[in-house]
């Protein structure tokens, strides 16, 4: 006879043995011997060692996907990010541990810095002269424009500093964007060698041609019509091609365009404005400089950024065209402007003499739903007609088929339902003269009258 007895201990144990009959109880019989049977649980060596290798089979697989996930995806957020570590500890990471020399690395012994033409709180803008250094963007460069950082920065705002010059190195020397001549960043103080642009920001310039006002101490006139939609056209053209590659600007403003010595205005500036326009900016609790008063409502919402938002941008630079330099959403404090767009869903005041086609291209911008707004593409296609022979020689986009595009959007798309004729082909036969003087309620704006916007713009104040 067996029997099996579990959880009992041999030695505290006794197994008798008793037979149960119609006649009774019979008297018991003892084992005369027990058996200790070990039977193993799951966690046995075997079973460890299995679940071991199973773990790190998976760890590894998820981290050779998440890998290339965030190099495929995400690599410009990562760096971002950890620029922002750095900042919080700018000790933490040293300039030659991020940035490595490559071949845009110029000699310093190459560079003279002739005069201070610029000054933020971290960094200066010198007028330089390279010795005939042929860049790698395929200049030889003499005039050039050097930036640096002062004397009181850290290694964190050097390195960020090298970080906005080397996300320049891939953009085209073709297109409307300032280009960039080389690096320094060998030895103290870091260079960045850019192209000149004589006539600073666009912000600045318009300013200085205002009738009458302070900033134009040279009596310059009002611009022409075929000024504003040559500029209008180069800085559609400039965003269109970092549309075409997928860069988002996330700062487009008339201050972060430059004016070179023959009025050509480009996309430049990636980052020093903020630093030189501080009070441009508004800095929520815990959070990053932001220029509230050009950011679209989905990125005052929700933090996020895309080419429609820069599109958004597009528009107020184009406010801010029309009255020669106006501070956007004048006589809000930022946090109303924050409620103004984001809440109340309002959009800048049509400006005084503002041409039809100028506002309904500002309208279209300025669409809350962002796949509702134009791509820049469909904007420069829209301003050809109006622009010189000159623009359509040098464009970028009028010059590359629209192959692989970046973009949702059809060309010449309009939304369904809106009607408007901005964004409808424009013929070049068509004439500049009915667009400028043709209004909704018939009357003729004095832009019409002659070749100059005759609008009185006053400085206003800062906030």
């Amino acid at each position: 006879f067996k029997q099996t007895i579990l959880g009992t201990a041999l030695d505290t144990s006794r197994v008798e043995l008793r037979t149960v009959s119609l006649a009774g109880i019979s008297q018991p019989t003892y084992a005369e011997e027990l058996f200790q049977i070990y039977t193993p649980g799951f966690w046995t060596v075997k079973n460890i060692l299995l679940s071991l290798f199973i773990f790190l089979l998976f760890a590894i697989i998820v981290g050779i996907v998440g890998y290339f996930f965030v190099k495929k995806y995400y690599s410009q957020k990562v760096k971002e990010y950890a620029t922002q570590l750095i900042s919080a500890n700018p000790e933490y990471l040293s300039q030659a541990d991020v940035y490595k020399p490559d071949e845009w690395e110029l000699k310093r012994s190459d560079l003279t810095l002739e005069c201070e033409i610029g000054r933020g709180t971290f960094g200066k803008v010198y007028r330089g002269y390279g010795n005939n250094v042929l860049s790698k963007c395929g200049d030889t460069f003499g005039v050039c424009a050097i930036k640096t950082v002062t004397e009181t920065a850290n290694s964190a705002e050097r390195l960020h500093f090298l970080l906005e010059a080397n996300v320049m190195k891939s953009f085209s020397a073709e297109a409307f964007i300032v280009k960039l001549y080389g690096v320094v960043s060998d030895g103290q103080p870091v260079l960045v060698v850019m192209e000149m642009m004589e006539k600073g920001n666009l912000r600045d310039y318009l300013r200085s041609r205002r009738p009458g006002a302070e900033e134009n101490v040279e009596n310059l006139p009002v611009p022409t019509t075929a000024e504003y939609y040559e500029w209008a056209a180069q800085i559609a053209d400039g965003m269109a091609y970092l549309e075409s590659i997928r860069f988002c600007h996330r700062d487009l403003a008339a201050r972060n365009c430059m004016v070179d010595a023959n009025n050509v205005v480009k996309i430049g500036d990636f980052g020093m404005a903020r630093d030189i326009y501080y009070h441009e900016y508004y800095k929520p609790n815990g959070k990053r400089l932001m220029p509230v008063r050009w950011m679209a409502p989905e990125s005052l919402r929700d933090g996020t950024f895309d080419m429609k938002s820069d599109v958004w941008s597009y528009g107020i630079v184009l406010y801010e065209m029309i009255t020669l330099g106006q501070q956007p959403y004048q006589g809000l404090a930022n946090e109303e402007v924050l409620s103004f767009i984001g809440v109340s869903r309002k959009t800048l005041d049509r400006p005084m003499d503002c041409p039809d086609f100028w506002y309904d291209l500002m309208v279209e911008c300025w669409r809350y739903v962002p796949r509702e707004r134009p791509t820049f593409r469909q904007i420069v296609e829209h301003l050809v007609p109006l622009a010189s022979d000159q623009f359509r020689e040098a464009s970028w986009i009028y010059n590359h088929p629209a192959t692989d595009y970046a973009s949702d959007a059809e060309p010449n798309y309009v939304p369904e339902g809106h009607g408007m004729r901005v964004l409808n082909t424009i013929e070049p036969t068509d004439e500049v003269e009915y667009r400028m003087t043709n209004r909704a309620d018939g009357a003729k704006p004095r832009w019409g009258e002659g070749d100059s916007l005759d609008t009185d713009c006053e400085a206003e104040d800062e906030v």
